[in-house]
This record gives C-alpha cells, sequence and structure tokens, in this order.
C-alpha cells in the first residue's frame, strides 16, 4: 500500500469513528485526531489535518513550527537569552535571512526528515 492510500485509509477510518459535522476549525480536527490515535500528532500530521479540513470546507489554523522545545517564537528567545554574544548575534543574522527557521536550523543542524 502506498503512502497516499494509506493516508485516505486512515483519514476514513478517522471519518467512521469522530463526528466530523460540529467541528469548528482545523485545529479542532487536530484535537478530535488526537483524541482518536491517543498520543500527539506529528507536525506532518497536522499539515495532512490541514489539507483534509479544507477539502472539507473547514475553516484553517495555521500549524507553526515551534522555534525550539522551550520558546515557540524567535522573539520569545531572544528575549529571554544572556547578553549579547557571539553565539546570539550568529543565531540572529541567520535568523534575519530565515525567518521560518527553527533553533536547530539556525546552529547548523539538518532538518531532520
Amino acid at each position: 500500500m502506498t503512502e497516499p492510500d494509506e493516508v485516505k485509509e486512515m483519514l476514513q477510518r478517522f471519518e467512521r469513528v469522530i463526528d466530523i459535522s460540529e467541528v469548528k476549525d482545523s485545529d479542532d480536527i487536530i484535537r478530535k485526531f488526537q483524541y482518536f490515535q491517543n498520543r500527539k500528532t506529528s507536525y506532518k500530521q497536522k499539515i495532512l489535518l490541514e489539507k483534509y479540513a479544507k477539502q472539507k470546507g473547514i475553516g484553517i489554523i495555521v500549524v507553526e513550527k515551534p522555534f525550539s522545545r522551550s520558546y515557540r517564537t524567535f522573539q520569545q528567545w531572544k528575549a529571554n537569552t544572556t547578553s549579547k554574544t557571539v553565539y546570539k548575534t550568529r543565531i540572529s543574522r541567520y535568523m534575519a535571512t530565515h525567518p521560518k527557521a527553527t533553533l536547530s536550523e539556525a546552529r547548523g543542524h539538518l532538518r531532520r526528515r
């Protein structure tokens, strides 16, 4: 079975088990899906669920990658880190050209696939 077929099958099972007629937005679908699979959804799953919500005509809430485990945004990280250091300057320069990057990407680590 190919990956798109597995995704379709999973969404069909989701529709059979969970009533989506009361869903207001994509965030609500994500919460119901977490309940359905009894664990947190991955970033990839959230993107797939947003596409699913769009197909069903349900409002979309944009899912952003968190900047790091401790800070949701670069601005929060910048405000809570120590005074001006070489490390902070390097990360700030990288973020100026790559505003959607995570902290690990800014540090030079490749994205996990």
